[in-house]
């Protein structure tokens, strides 16, 4: 925030033709990456290597980057972000989105059916749910999402597994925070109700 008020150049780039936009795709800095793109900066400029920061993202691993990069590179999508979270001079509060349930209930897939949007969700899995590779959180798993037309989401996918329950208490709670609890139709109505 404090360069892009003193006047600097979002754009510019070293000696080797790489952004700061690029940088913080590469190196996993979310917030720095947010606040560039909500400061204007170039979306589509390519380093030296010809690669876009998307690109930069999408090598290094940083699949919550190169999503937000994503949404971001359509015409009027970047300008369409920043008065979704910018909105005058104070932006949009971070929504957190608290995931609950027992183990085995399909957290974990709901989430990442969130991060790939609706229309991918129903080709994620080609046959069943029970096809799905096993993806079991250990302790607590947070997520950085965008969700079109409701904003900047810190999803917390809390374990079901019982050896956890004790610190789970201590992230429940908070302003802004919506809480799903999920539980399959096959569990017996008593542990759906537990």
């Amino acid at each position: 925030h404090t360069l892009y008020a003193g006047g600097s150049d979002l754009n510019s780039q070293n000696k080797h033709g790489v952004a700061p936009l690029q940088l913080a795709s590469k190196h996993g800095h979310f917030e720095v990456v947010r606040c560039l793109v909500l400061g204007g900066c170039d979306v589509h400029q390519a380093n030296d290597a010809g690669q876009t920061a998307y690109d930069v993202a999408s090598i290094a691993a940083n699949p919550e980057i190169a999503d937000l990069l994503h949404r971001v590179k359509p015409p009027n999508m970047q300008s369409y972000f920043i008065n979704q979270l910018a909105i005058g001079v104070v932006p949009l509060a971070k929504v957190k989105l608290f995931v609950c349930g027992h183990a085995g209930v399909g957290k974990s897939t709901l989430i990442g059916s969130l991060k790939c949007g609706f229309f991918q969700s129903l080709f994620r899995w080609k046959s069943s749910p029970d096809d799905a590779p096993n993806h079991r959180t250990h302790g607590i798993h947070v997520h950085e999402m965008i969700v079109p037309h409701a904003g900047l989401f810190s999803v917390w996918d809390l374990s079901g597994n019982k050896r956890y329950f004790a610190t789970h208490e201590y992230f429940l709670g908070g302003t802004n925070t919506i809480y799903l609890v999920t539980f399959s139709l096959r569990d017996a109505r008593e542990r759906r109700r537990a």
